[in-house]
């Protein structure tokens, strides 16, 4: 038996539906499951989806309802394997045959009633059978009610208490990850060390940002947070990182951010940027640019001075990336909308290189945990694939001497060592650039003895990332 609503395709509905949607448009359940049925349905990127749906402005008169808004998109997506499962056990229909409305509604109620415990079970439900009114089907809200209340009532039937063997498919479960994931890592780092990875992944990250120290102090914006924001503390390994949670006013509202004076940016993210040590009056190319945290960041360490050529395949990103430059006072930096398959002949040579290559982004599960249902084993092969070709494709760029570091938000070994020897392989004219000169003696400790940068959540409590630095003879 199958959960379908006629929904879609009833005129009246539709107009019910729009009455429904206006009428709940502030409420942050509501906005949640919209962004869920987004990403079942197109399995794009969260934080665009979340844009769309819910921009700034929306639920922006309580800082409560955004918090809540995020806590439930991001939890339903960190613990979904754990949810289904639950709702698999309460549930005469199969999680599979539910209609994903439906499935996303269960969703949204069961972590709250099993991850969040300052909601009443009773509002849970309460919120649950009310979304379900947006469907055109009286009997699917009693299917809802009966459900949750059968997981309250037993509650003891919800504990994992049945899985005391340590396979994968326990562990998957145990900590909501993709089984072919798990596999992987009991492979190559054995039980033990998977289990700290899903438990590093799973926990909630600081907000890192990078103090632009063109404009201001890492001090004066310490200073200024402070009242704002909770465990505000500096980081480790990167100079003009800082960290903290829970800020009681949205980042973009913050009158430090509208002055340019940081921007959002993970420590492991800043260290990628400090291995590579560009000069001030250097000419630098930032071959995968994106929307220009590196950027930023390099044109920091030049002092705004010398020479940035910003490339990225996406218009729309090298439009953000020029907007960013603007409010963080770069003036050193021309964009290019190019794809590395194109002919490169037109591009000079540079005494730098940043190839921030795209990737799996298996390194940054732990604030994107929507990566854990978009990924695929296969796709380790295919972005090794488009690593190399970027990275055969900027090497003639690179003067003789000059710098190249090669840096993915993975920590997957297709990514990191494998890219490295294939590359090193078919270009004997560059080598690991272990003398590290410039490179902050704080940031030494994580580079190991073959030259490799790696940061771990669960060693580090920095996101994943692997960088390496070359050098061309």
């Amino acid at each position: 038996m199958t959960i379908q609503s006629s929904s879609h395709t009833d005129s009246k509905n539709s107009m019910t539906n729009t009455s429904f949607n206006k009428q709940h448009s502030n409420n942050p359940r509501f906005m949640a499951l919209q962004v869920l049925n987004r990403f079942d349905s197109e399995l794009l990127p969260i934080d665009g989806i979340i844009q769309e749906v819910c921009p700034e402005t929306t639920l922006s008169d309580s800082s409560k309802d955004r918090s809540l808004f995020h806590a439930i998109v991001i939890g339903v997506l960190r613990w979904r394997y754990q949810i289904d499962w639950i709702i698999g056990r309460f549930s005469k229909i199969h999680v599979h045959q539910l209609d994903p409305e439906v499935l996303n509604i269960l969703r949204i109620a069961i972590f709250q009633i099993e991850w969040m415990d300052r909601i009443p079970d009773s509002a849970a439900v309460h919120t649950a059978v009310e979304l379900t009114k947006s469907i055109d089907a009286p009997w699917i809200t009693r299917f809802v009610n009966g459900v949750l209340r059968s997981i309250i009532r037993e509650r003891q039937k919800n504990a994992l208490t049945d899985f005391k063997k340590q396979t994968a498919k326990e562990i998957a479960l145990k900590h909501a990850f993709p089984r072919w994931l798990v596999k992987k890592w009991i492979r190559e780092f054995g039980i033990d060390q998977t289990e700290k990875k899903c438990i590093a992944h799973n926990a909630i990250p600081m907000i890192c940002i990078r103090v632009n120290t063109l404009k201001t102090t890492q001090q004066d914006v310490f200073n200024c947070l402070m009242p704002i924001v909770s465990d505000i503390q500096t980081c480790k390994w990167a100079p003009h990182g800082i960290r903290f949670q829970k800020p009681s006013i949205p980042i973009p509202s913050m009158t430090s951010f509208q002055n340019g004076w940081f921007q959002v940016q993970d420590e492991a993210s800043q260290l990628a940027v400090l291995l590579l040590a560009p000069r001030p009056g250097n000419d630098v190319l930032d071959a995968c640019a994106g929307r220009g945290g590196k950027t930023a960041y390099l044109a920091q360490q030049m002092n705004n001075t010398g020479y940035i050529y910003a490339v990225d395949r996406s218009e729309k990103k090298l439009l953000l990336l020029s907007s960013e430059m603007e409010r963080l006072g770069v003036s050193i930096v021309q964009t290019s909308q190019h794809a590395w398959e194109d002919n490169s002949s037109h591009i000079p040579q540079f005494h730098c290189i940043m190839v921030d290559a795209p990737c799996s982004g298996l390194g940054v599960i732990r604030r994107h945990p929507d990566i854990k249902w978009t990924r695929k084993l296969d796709d380790l092969q295919r972005h090794q694939a488009n690593q190399l070709s970027i990275l055969s494709s900027v090497a003639p760029l690179l003067k003789p001497t000059g710098k190249m570091v090669y840096a993915v938000c993975s920590t997957e070994f297709e990514e990191n060592e494998q890219v490295v020897h294939k590359f090193l392989s078919d270009h004997n004219d560059f080598f690991i650039d272990q003398a590290l000169d410039n490179v902050p003696v704080a940031i030494k400790e994580l580079i190991d003895e073959n030259g490799f940068l790696k940061t771990e959540p669960s060693e580090h409590h920095t996101d994943g990332f692997f960088a390496v630095r070359f050098q061309r003879r």
